[in-house]
């Protein structure tokens, strides 16, 4: 029969089940696969695995494929949901010499790895079925919580006899978690297809193309995994792995603070300015605001912001957001600050030039706020501009002048005194 390679029609078949990391139950007709490899083909050529990529946060390797939870069952007492096959990226399994028409892929999943001790561990990873996705971010977790264990999935097997139900995890989920051992995992897996009569024009594969098949599926689900290794930044990032940030008496490499932006994704865009834009970056155990610095600055724009590093350093105040950390290296520049909700952030800005303004003027430095460069200047219309200019930053909305009386005192039609809106009735 391992010659044969389906060549004769009768040989095809309408039903697969497997005990995926287990060994085999006669009673529930299941097979066993419990090879600690990262490929294989059943002995009768009817099925095969393919398995890619390495557990990168943890020490372990291909012993680590196969999951056991029986807790010394004897092998007759054992059942689907006490073993599972994990796959650190892309797991994919191939089954072969299927009769043509149209199957129920039953897929049963039982988390094994995360022990009670990691309850908030999540497993996430995508589900395709002959090559389209049948489930985005699919979730064991969430699939316990509705009280199943397994999911359905209808699909056709063509002439070529070949049913392929592929798992890759795309990254999501909980990553550092104990033993690490993230990516897909599935624990059994049942095909089954409804009685038909087997047609003349049926011919199974042969063993060139099942060859072909799987070699061409391993290259490119390792050219897959290479790019989504850089994608999420695990190439070419040493400088990120082995650089520190310290935030608030904690830690934390470049990677993890990247990571925890999304790679500074839209979605987790909180703000935009001159210097470039900031993000909200959600780490393990604090939450903080990273202004991602636009390469294009002018060496003007360099030292504004230079001037802003050295007033947040030195200055500490209530509205002040704190600058945590700056990292500037290569094609990257950072400032790390506190992270505060949106109202609270524009009152921080805010307040930020009004305690710089309001300390120049109890020391009587107010006028130091004017250009070196101007050699000669009317100081009284400086004073007034200035005077102006602190009215318009008042804590109070109430307080501070419109644009329109602005631009009246500039044009000299009101003075300051016309437009202040101060209380007076104590006076």
């Amino acid at each position: 029969m391992s010659e044969a390679f389906c060549q004769d029609k009768q040989l095809k078949y309408d039903s697969l089940r497997i005990n995926c990391g287990g060994s085999s139950i006669p009673e529930d007709e299941y097979e066993a696969d419990d090879h600690k490899s990262n490929f294989f083909v059943s002995s009768d050529h009817r099925w095969a695995y393919v398995c890619t990529g390495d557990f990168y946060f943890a020490d372990a390797n291909y012993k680590d494929y196969v999951q056991n939870a029986s807790c010394g069952l004897l092998p007759s007492e054992e059942t689907i949901s006490q073993t599972a096959r994990i796959c650190p990226q892309s797991l994919t399994y191939y089954a072969f010499c299927l009769q043509k028409g149209n199957y129920n892929v039953k897929l049963h999943f039982f988390e094994i790895v995360f022990s009670n001790k990691s309850r908030m561990g999540k497993r996430i990873f995508d589900i395709y079925i002959q090559g389209k996705i049948k489930q985005k971010d699919f979730s064991i977790k969430d699939l316990k919580a509705t009280n199943k264990s397994f999911i359905d999935i209808n699909t056709t097997v063509d002439e070529d006899s070949l049913l392929t139900i592929h798992f890759f995890w795309a990254g999501k989920g909980s990553t550092y978690l104990p033993n690490n051992l993230n990516g897909p995992l599935i624990s059994a897996i049942n095909v089954a297809r409804g009685k038909r009569k087997i047609t003349k024009g049926e011919r199974g594969l042969s063993t060139s193309k099942i060859i072909g098949i799987v070699i061409g599926s391993v290259l490119a689900a390792s050219l897959l995994l290479l790019a989504f290794m850089w994608r999420i930044g695990w190439i070419g990032d040493r400088e990120l792995r082995v650089t520190s940030v310290k935030l608030r008496d904690k830690w934390y490499t470049l990677k993890q603070v990247k990571d925890a932006t999304r790679n500074f994704s839209r979605r987790n865009e909180i703000g935009q300015g001159r210097f470039g834009i900031l993000y909200k970056a959600e780490l393990l155990d604090q939450t903080v605001a990273v202004k991602k610095l636009s390469l294009q600055s002018s060496k003007r724009k360099l030292d504004q912001i230079g001037a802003e590093v050295y007033a947040l350093k030195h200055l500490k105040h209530d509205n002040l957001v704190e600058l945590l950390d700056v990292y500037s290296k290569k094609d990257m520049h950072l400032l790390i600050y506190e992270y505060m909700e949106r109202g609270s952030l524009e009152k921080a800005l805010f307040g930020k030039f009004l305690i710089l303004a309001c300390l120049l003027q109890a020391k009587g430095r107010l006028m130091d706020l004017v250009d070196k460069k101007l050699s000669t200047y009317n100081w009284q219309q400086a004073h007034d501009i200035l005077h102006l200019a602190m009215m318009c930053v008042d804590q109070s909305p109430a307080v501070r002048p419109t644009m329109s009386e602005v631009v009246s005192v500039l044009e000299g039609e009101k003075s300051i005194q016309q437009i202040s809106k101060a209380d007076t009735s104590s006076a």
